[in-house]
């Protein structure tokens, strides 16, 4: 299974919810959400893991370097599809996550999806 992950342009937060909805597709599924974040200036990253019929995606929000950035929470939609998965329905993990930040793993979504 691979994910790639496309991030949309970031905004200041009014402390906004985190959120992700899944759909699955053909060998594929696709999650759309948005990670609050430290600042709007971070970068995100996907990893996938699967066991079995449980699949838990790692969306990973690391700050980037190459930007100055105001000191604001931020809000960042993004786009991830999960490839190389069989037909079938699968129990969907999405968890947001804030390495080096001291800022807790959210659990935004627990689904069922079904794969054609």
């Amino acid at each position: 299974m691979t994910i790639q992950v496309q991030q949309g342009s970031a905004t200041s937060a009014g402390g906004g919810e985190q959120e992700a909805r899944a759909e699955g597709g053909d060998g594929t599924v696709v999650i759309r959400g948005v990670a609050t974040t430290p600042t709007p200036c971070h970068k995100l990253a996907g990893t996938v893991e699967r066991t079995g019929g449980r699949v838990t995606v790692h969306i990973s929000a690391t700050a980037d370097p190459e930007v100055m950035c105001v000191a604001s929470i931020g809000a960042i939609p993004y786009t991830a599809t999960v490839r190389g998965f069989p037909a079938g329905t699968y129990d969907l993990r999405v968890h947001h996550t804030y390495p080096g930040t001291g800022w807790d793993t959210a659990s935004v979504l627990e689904a069922r999806v079904t794969v054609r």
